[in-house]
């Protein structure tokens, strides 16, 4: 028998423990790693959680998806650490630690999967620790451990693989106790897809990986024959479900792709390119190909001009009809692919989402990963040593590139400039090095630099401009900062913006004025430049964004003292957004004034009227009306 499935059972298990602890090694480097865009919003709140009522608020509160994820927040909760956000190596420890959970997993669906395919054949158990090694191994998946927030992601996977094997184990055992397997099968699909779901949204996928492997790998397995009609019938309600809501969001397309620089058509010419250059990456890792700023991949805008983007295309039409078609005489390859395409079908669509992340791989690759180490497996019983010793040769390979990845990660100031070398047109990662510069390196003029090169070929990038134009305040002249002033509003007003962020470097900007540290930029431009965002429509299709900027607007008229002006511009922004904060805000001032009436009124009448159907952040509504109202009484008095 080929080797290494001669020696003893116990010895793969042996294998997968040395990974493991490779593996975490191999990430350590990367814990010294920084935050990025999407971390600081939500973690940032950590630092408002002081007993249990606040922690429950921070689980339920985010607004990252439709559900809320709580179960994601509230994994964050053990970081609430006095010296937050200082001790993020917590964090990227944890991530890891999930990571090698998640391995352990991979490697379970893969032996309960052979199993079930092949019976207890020697080398299942190999196989199994082969695919986890790989798995856990590919230097793409640093982007789900090292960006602090992307727990989400792989906390959802968690609960994805250990639903599919406990799914698994139930299908192991109907033969022999019909209700335990039935009862497993139901908890795996049922409260394991609810689990990943509030975790983040892309968890309601884990039926259709139950059906994808039912339709492929588990189609002839003759010991789970019963029920297969039924239990295949229930599972197809899953794709079908999923594609149903897809086919519906395009109904407002038109709408919700007006915050994006491409439409839902070639956002749909440019994914299948996308999802070859995943695969490249994974297979063929490149060091400085992985970074957290993909924000100026191009988009394709016509496939006759783009021979890759139709390749890709022609390529994953064949690829899946092949896969449909051949699926019982080349069940793995199909599983490969359907598994592959099934992880991308929310993420890499139609939802207006951005175009490249590569954490959509992280449960996606799975399935390539099981079918590479299937395919040594069938080369080892003709090439007994070469077969696994390439094998290995190529883990060795991916476990080098994981180390310099992660060293690269874990270096914040050498990643920066090198990640704006490999994205020279990523607005994200000019800021990003431009933060570095300013904050860590007390070197403002060349942050100043960095921001001004990305405008030579981007000058609708708002939001640089205006961090620039905060720079310009402190260090130039002030003509040229009135030149940049005029150049944002005419941009603006010119059309299309890339704008995600105007509102807070604005209110940044607001407390440069306020602090005395920007004397050439009066409160009557600042206003000016608000409201000229306002008036653009890509800024309106943005409803987080327009609530900030008249947020904005309310404090610059506080500022100067005109509260009935900074009270009209806070009841616009009630009205877009009905949240509690705008209301504190509210009640503030009219208390300020001495309008305990308007106060009061609104607080019965707006604020508290409608609660949140959530009970525990109707419970936390509740208290704050509570206070506020409270509040209102002793200023009467």
């Amino acid at each position: 028998m080929p080797l290494p499935y001669s020696l003893r059972p116990w010895t793969s298990f042996a294998a997968l423990m040395f990974c493991l602890v490779a593996i975490f090694l191999a990430y350590q480097p990367g814990f010294s790693g920084g935050l990025y865009y999407d971390d600081i919003e939500p973690l940032s709140r950590l630092a408002h959680v002081e007993d249990l009522g606040s922690a429950l608020y921070y689980m339920f509160s985010d607004t990252s998806g439709a559900l809320g994820r709580p179960i994601a927040m509230a994994s964050f909760l053990l970081h609430d650490v006095p010296d937050w956000p200082d001790n993020t190596a917590a964090i990227f420890r944890f991530n890891a630690l999930l990571h090698l959970a998640n391995g352990v997993l991979v490697a379970g669906i893969a032996l309960f999967l052979l199993r079930l395919m092949r019976g207890h054949t020697p080398g299942n158990a190999w196989l199994a620790t082969g695919a986890a090694a790989l798995w856990l191994v590919l230097p793409i998946h640093v982007s789900t451990s090292l960006i602090a927030i992307q727990r989400m992601a792989g906390l959802s996977a968690f609960f994805v693989f250990a639903g599919l094997l406990v799914y698994l184990q139930g299908l192991s055992i109907q033969a022999e106790r019909p209700r335990p397997g039935l009862l497993l099968q139901s908890i795996g699909l049922g409260l394991f897809t609810l689990l990943a779901m509030l975790t983040k949204e892309n968890g309601a996928l884990l039926p259709v990986f139950a059906w994808v492997m039912e339709f492929t790998l588990l189609a002839q397995c003759d010991s789970i024959i019963r029920w297969r009609k039924a239990r295949f019938a229930l599972l197809s309600a899953a794709p079908i479900a999923i594609v149903t809501y897809l086919a519906y969001t395009t109904l407002s397309a038109e709408t919700s792709y007006l915050i994006r620089q491409f439409t839902l058509a070639e956002r749909l010419m440019t994914e299948p390119q996308i999802l070859i250059e995943y695969l490249q990456l994974a297979l063929l890792p490149r060091t400085f190909a992985f970074n957290p700023f993909h924000d100026s991949y191009a988009h394709v805008t016509s496939l006759a001009a783009s021979p890759f983007a139709l390749a890709s295309l022609v390529i994953w039409t064949a690829v899946l009809i092949a896969a449909l078609i051949l699926r019982r005489r080349f069940p793995m390859l199909a599983f490969a692919v359907l598994w592959f395409l099934a992880a991308h079908l929310l993420e890499s669509s139609v939802i207006p989402l951005e175009l490249y992340f590569e954490h959509r791989n992280y449960v996606a690759l799975f399935g390539p990963c099981l079918a590479l180490v299937w395919l040594t497996g069938r080369l080892s019983s003709h090439y007994p040593r070469i077969a696994p010793a390439a094998f290995v040769t190529y883990l060795v390979v991916q476990a080098l590139v994981l180390v310099q990845v992660t060293s690269l990660w874990g270096n914040r100031s050498l990643a920066a400039e090198m990640w704006l070398m490999q994205e020279k047109t990523s607005t994200r990662a000019t800021v990003y090095l431009a933060a570095i510069y300013n904050n860590e390196r007390k070197d403002p003029g060349t942050a100043l630099r960095i921001l001004d090169q990305r405008l030579k070929t981007c000058p609708n990038c708002v939001a640089v401009a205006i961090q620039a134009l905060m720079l310009s305040c402190v260090l130039e002249p002030e003509e040229r900062v009135q030149s940049r002033l005029a150049s944002i509003e005419s941009v603006v007003r010119g059309g299309f913006i890339f704008s995600v962020g105007t509102a807070s470097y604005l209110q940044d900007l607001h407390e440069l004025i306020k602090s005395g540290k920007c004397l050439t930029i009066s409160w009557h431009k600042l206003e000016n430049l608000n409201r000229v965002l306002l008036d653009n429509r890509f800024v309106q299709a943005n409803q987080r964004q327009n609530e900030g900027l008249f947020v904005n607007l309310y404090n610059i008229f506080r500022e100067q003292g005109e509260y009935y002006r900074a009270m009209d511009e806070l009841q616009v922004a009630w009205k877009i957004n009905r949240n509690h904060g705008i209301a504190y805000l509210m009640v503030d001032l009219w208390i300020n004034q001495k309008m305990f009436q308007e106060a009061a009124q609104f607080a019965e009448n707006e604020m508290c009227r409608k609660m949140p159907r959530n009970p525990i952040l109707a419970y936390a509504a509740q208290e704050r009306c509570k206070a506020i109202q409270e509040r209102i009484r002793d200023a009467t008095l």
